[in-house]
């Protein structure tokens, strides 16, 4: 459904939220944020025309208020744009904002109902030959049937046993990111760890129903761009590959695959384009896959903007934010004639958490320095004075290289994470220099399970001191405006309205 609109209600915070008021600026659409009591007033909200306060209802749940951001965006005549995580992937939300006259930023209703529920999704595409992982969907089985149907699936002799086998991994049917994912590496511990990510599932995405299905040992996650619109027209933005992970969640990634061999590489894209037709995609889309010795295997699609998508926008010119407005205004795709890029480029997530346990981390930004350097990009969500929550995702800001080669792009952005000082709460920088500068890395030659490895080896040696030390004497003064070098940070207060 495509609404008018002259104006834009972003319901998210932090990084992504700062990223889609940029665009906002630059269309020269007025940007309106979203900002519960119970988030902290704080650096993304600079840059947009209007602050809009969302009733936090129940504590800490604001973004995902739905009524409370319909409300909003019809009095101020507004589009919602949903960002990632929260509303982002809800086809019950969209169905509200259709029903009353609110324009989505997001796919249809109908991309969302399949799309969201990944258990269904796979069923949808078994049926025009994508290839699985193999699995279970577990449903609603309990009791005595979800006993039976465990022990007939990893029992060998049944034939879906002899295909999947230990070690398993148990994932939501509803959901994305990485999140709510357990491994069992043996029948003793499997019910018990059903009933764990079921009450995760439950409490999450509303939805107990789970997935088993088998763990694929170091391999690689590679994922394709797609932009659809409503006119019916498709095509791909080419690869990525983010394979480096850690607890199934990416902290590096980059574009294109260099792994993939062109016959490979053309391969995925096609797999991406029937499962985005399929599925009718009409917006900005992802479709992810695992590749294991030579296959391809379907993992979920992901009916949003990713956190990655700037990898994509480096190699290919195209502001996917952007193009995402310009699709929910009704404009077709066609203008789009990609080449195949010849640059490449690299993106690595800061997090406010431990480097080496990756437990997150609370503070206040007492200290900050931005890098500076050609082919370098900054996407932040924090600023001096910022006070990290412990009640929202950690990710602070994402640092984004680009080089005529890998290897150029690679060491820029190695260059970039020693210049970037960040102080008064503990960062994983740490830990993704030891990864960049591993010889995994280097060399191109490493899967899903290379990262957290990596920590291991990291464990046994002890940290710069510049991620030990953190100076209590440095001075703090909220209104101090960050260095100029920082795209990011222009830095003023929107009026706030209710």
């Amino acid at each position: 459904m495509v609404m008018s609109f002259n104006k834009i209600l972003v319901a998210n915070r932090g990084v992504i939220a700062r990223r889609i008021v940029r665009t906002c600026r630059q269309l020269g659409i007025p940007s309106l944020i979203a900002v519960p009591p119970g988030d902290p007033e704080n650096a993304w909200i600079s840059g947009a025309d209007l602050c809009v306060e969302i009733p936090d209802a129940p504590p800490f749940s604001g973004y995902l208020n739905g009524q409370a951001l319909i409300d909003a965006a019809l009095k101020h005549q507004a589009a919602i744009h949903p960002g990632y995580g929260f509303l982002s992937e809800r086809a019950d939300f969209r169905a509200l904002c259709d029903a009353q006259g609110v324009q989505l930023i997001a796919p249809s209703q109908k991309v969302l109902a399949l799309a969201g529920h990944k258990a269904a999704c796979q069923d949808f595409l078994s049926q025009i030959g994508i290839p699985l992982i193999p699995r279970l969907n577990l449903g609603d089985l309990k009791g005595s049937e979800l006993e039976t149907a465990c022990r007939d699936f990893v029992t060998k002799g049944s034939a879906e046993g002899e295909a999947i086998g230990y070690p398993l991994l148990l994932k939501p049917a509803r959901g994305g990111g990485g999140m709510g994912m357990y491994q069992v590496n043996g029948p003793d511990k499997l019910l018990a760890m059903i009933e764990q990510a079921r009450h995760y599932a439950l409490s999450h995405y509303a939805d107990p129903a789970l997935i088993l299905e088998k763990l694929l040992p170091q391999a690689r996650h590679v994922e394709v761009q797609l932009m659809g619109d409503s006119h019916g027209h498709l095509i791909h933005l080419f690869e990525r590959e983010c394979s480096m992970q850690r607890r199934r969640q990416k902290v590096i990634e980059e574009a294109p695959a260099g792994f993939l061999s062109k016959s490979e590489r053309e391969r995925v894209w096609q797999l991406a384009l029937q499962v985005g037709q399929a599925i009718g995609l009409d917006q900005v889309g992802t479709v992810e896959f695992l590749w294991q010795a030579g296959q391809f295997y379907f993992l979920e699609v992901n009916p949003r903007i990713q956190v990655e998508h700037a990898v994509t926008e480096e190699i290919t010119g195209e502001d996917l934010i952007a193009w995402q407005i310009r699709i929910a205004r009704g404009e077709d795709i066609q203008s789009i004639n990609p080449m195949t890029p010849n640059t490449c480029s690299i993106e690595a997530r800061i997090y406010a958490e431990n480097p080496l346990t990756g437990y997150p981390c609370t503070g206040q930004i007492i200290h900050l320095h931005w890098p500076d350097g050609a082919g370098l990009r900054i996407e932040s969500g924090i600023q001096l004075g910022s006070e990290i929550s412990p009640h929202f995702d950690p990710l602070l800001l994402k640092v984004i290289s680009r080089g005529k080669n890998r290897e150029e792009a690679r060491l820029r952005l190695i260059q970039a994470l020693k210049e970037l000082q960040l102080l008064g709460v503990e960062v994983n920088i740490p830990a993704l220099l030891h990864a960049l500068q591993g010889p995994d890395f280097q060399s191109g030659n490493y899967h899903t399970e290379t990262y957290a490895k990596g920590l291991n080896t990291l464990q046994e040696k002890p940290l710069p001191a510049f991620a030990q030390e953190l100076p209590q004497t440095l001075s703090l003064s909220p209104t101090r405006r960050l260095p100029s070098n920082n795209h990011e940070n222009a830095y003023w207060r929107p009026a706030f309205v209710k």
